[in-house]
C-alpha cells in the first residue's frame, strides 16, 4: 500500500499544473506549485517556493512579497513582508507605466488591467487604447490638455464609482518611486529597468507570472525569446563575416532640455545589441572623452566634441524624439559626419513617438533584428518596426488593434531559417516601420523638457521519472483489476 501511495503522489505531481482557482482542500505537505521559475539572468529579484506559498524579493527596492495560494492560510510570520497577497490574483490590476502593458501581454493578462495610474497620453498599444476608449480601464490622471479625447469618452464621472474601482484593485504594479493612490492598498514594485542586459530585463516576466500562477508560460516565453535572439545573432555574424570590415554605429542624442549631447557608455542594453549584430559601438566606456557641458546633474558633450567623437561612424542611432529640431539647429556642424553624409541616421519614431519605450523591454528579440537591419547585418523585420531613417521616412503610426496586436512571443512557431535573414541587397536601408510605444532618453537624461503632470525548474521529465511513472501506472492498473 505504501508503494501505491508513493505512485499516486508521483502520478498526481507529474500531471499537475499550478492552480488557477482557490483550493477546496489543503494538504500542507503537498507542493501546489509544480511549475516554478528560477532566476538565471536577472540580478535584482529572487523567488522561493514553499508548498502553499511563494516569497518574492525585489533587491533593487528592498521590498518583499508573500504570495499564498487562495484557499490556504498564510504562514505565521507573514507580517515580516511588505505585502501579503492571495494568488492567483483577481483580474483587477493597476499599473503606473506603459512598460507593464507588453509584459502582461506576454502572459496573456493585459485584460486584467483595470486601472492606469499616471498620464495616459503615452499609451501606444492599439489594443490597450481600445480597452481604455471602451471605458474598461479607469484613468486616474486625466490631463485633458495632452490626452486624446477618445480616451476620456467613457470614463466614470462619479467619485463614488472611481473609488469603488480603486478599492477593488488586487495588485498595483508600480515603479519603486510611485506615489500611493487613495483607495489602492497593495503595491508591487517593479525594477526591470535597472537591469543591465536585455535577457535580465525580459526575465522579469517570470516575476509577474508568479502572481497569476503562470510560471509555465513565463518559462516558455523566456526560452522562446532567447532562442529567437540567438538565431538573429548567429545570422548577423554569418552575414557580417562577408563584409570587408565591421560596421560602426554611433548611439547619441541631443537633450534640448539639458543643452548637451549624451553618448553611449557600456555596459548597457544598446551595447549588447551592437555586439549581437556584429557591429562596433562607438562608446566612451572609460569616460576619457571631453565633456564641456555640465547640466542636469551630469556632463554632456558640446556639438564640436560630439562630431569629433562620432564623425567616422557608418551609422547613427539617435534615441530621442527630437531629431528634426536638433538637425535644424546643428546642420552645419553635423554635415561633416559620415552617417549624415550617407543619410544613415535613425531615430526610434518608426511606429510613433511612444512605441519604443513601451515595447522594447518586452520585445528585445525583435529589437535586435531591427538594430541589425540598421547596421546592415540582417534583413529588416517584416514592415519594419522602431528605427526609421530620418532622411527617408516620416514618423510612423501605432497602427490598429488586430488579432496579432498584442506583442507576445507565444505561441512560438518560429524557425531559424537563414533565408529569412539574408540581405536583399548588399547594404539595405531599413524600411519605414509600421507598428506600435513614453518617449525615452536612453542614457538617463531627458531629451526634451519633461511634462509636469537559469535554469528553469520543470516537472520531472527525465527517463528515470518516466520509468517510475510507467511502473506506477502499471501497478495501479493491476490493483484496479484486483479490486473490481
Amino acid at each position: 500500500m505504501k508503494f501505491l501511495a508513493v505512485c499516486f503522489a508521483v502520478f498526481v505531481t507529474s500531471q499537475a499544473v499550478n492552480p488557477t482557482e482557490c483550493l477546496t482542500s489543503v494538504d500542507p505537505d503537498f507542493d501546489y506549485f509544480p511549475d516554478k521559475v528560477t532566476v538565471v539572468d536577472s540580478k535584482l529579484w529572487t523567488v522561493s517556493y514553499h508548498n502553499t506559498y511563494k516569497v518574492l524579493r525585489n533587491i533593487d527596492s528592498n521590498s518583499s512579497y508573500l504570495l499564498y495560494q487562495c484557499g490556504t492560510t498564510p504562514p505565521a510570520d507573514s507580517n515580516v513582508y511588505d505585502e501579503v497577497i492571495q494568488i492567483p490574483i483577481a483580474p483587477n490590476v493597476a499599473i503606473d507605466e506603459v512598460v507593464h502593458i507588453p509584459m502582461l501581454e506576454q502572459l496573456g493578462q493585459v485584460q486584467t488591467i483595470d486601472v492606469f495610474l499616471t498620464d495616459p497620453q503615452y499609451i501606444s498599444s492599439p489594443c490597450f487604447r481600445d480597452k481604455v476608449t471602451a471605458g474598461e480601464v479607469l484613468l486616474v490622471d486625466r490631463t485633458e490638455g495632452n490626452t486624446s479625447p477618445d480616451l476620456l469618452l467613457n470614463q466614470p464621472s462619479s467619485p463614488e464609482r472611481v473609488m469603488e474601482v480603486l478599492q477593488n484593485v488586487s495588485v498595483a504594479f508600480v515603479s519603486p518611486f510611485h506615489s500611493d493612490i487613495p483607495g489602492v492598498d497593495t503595491y508591487v514594485k517593479i525594477s526591470f529597468y535597472a537591469e543591465l542586459t536585455n535577457a535580465a530585463i525580459f526575465e522579469w516576466i517570470k516575476f509577474y507570472s508568479t502572481f497569476f500562477n503562470l510560471e509555465a508560460m513565463a518559462n516558455e516565453a523566456v526560452e522562446a525569446a532567447a532562442d529567437r535572439y540567438k538565431c538573429v545573432t548567429e545570422n548577423a555574424g554569418r552575414i557580417q563575416a562577408d563584409f570587408p570590415q565591421q560596421p560602426t554605429v554611433l548611439w547619441a542624442y541631443y537633450s534640448d532640455y539639458c543643452l548637451g549631447w549624451s553618448v553611449a557608455k557600456c555596459p548597457n542594453y544598446y551595447c549588447e545589441f551592437a555586439s549581437a549584430c556584429s557591429a562596433q559601438l562607438v562608446s566612451d566606456d572609460d569616460e576619457s572623452q571631453s565633456y564641456s557641458v555640465d547640466a542636469c546633474g551630469t556632463k554632456f558633450m558640446n556639438v564640436t566634441e560630439l562630431v569629433s567623437f562620432g564623425k567616422d561612424a557608418d551609422h547613427w542611432i539617435f534615441p530621442a524624439p527630437n531629431w528634426d529640431e536638433t538637425y535644424v539647429e546643428f546642420e552645419t556642424e553635423l554635415s561633416v559626419m559620415k552617417s549624415v553624409q550617407n543619410k544613415r541616421v535613425f531615430d526610434y519614431l518608426g511606429a510613433g513617438p511612444n512605441t519604443w519605450y513601451e515595447e522594447r523591454y518586452a520585445s528585445y528579440y525583435d529589437v535586435v533584428q531591427d538594430f541589425c537591419s540598421v547596421v546592415g547585418t540582417t534583413s529588416p523585420l517584416p514592415g519594419g518596426r522602431w528605427f526609421r531613417n530620418v532622411f527617408q521616412h516620416k514618423e510612423g503610426q501605432a497602427g490598429e488593434c488586430t488579432s496579432e496586436g498584442e506583442h507576445s512571443i507565444l505561441p512560438y512557431n518560429f524557425e531559424c531559417d537563414q533565408a529569412v535573414f539574408d540581405l536583399p541587397v548588399a547594404s539595405p536601408v531599413a524600411a519605414a516601420p509600421a507598428g506600435e510605444p513614453v518617449a525615452e532618453s536612453p542614457m538617463g537624461q531627458p531629451a526634451v523638457k519633461p511634462s509636469t503632470g537559469g535554469s528553469v525548474a520543470e516537472t520531472p521529465s527525465s527517463s528515470s521519472s518516466f520509468a517510475l511513472n510507467y511502473a506506477c501506472l502499471a501497478v495501479m492498473s493491476i490493483g484496479a483489476l484486483m479490486f473490481r
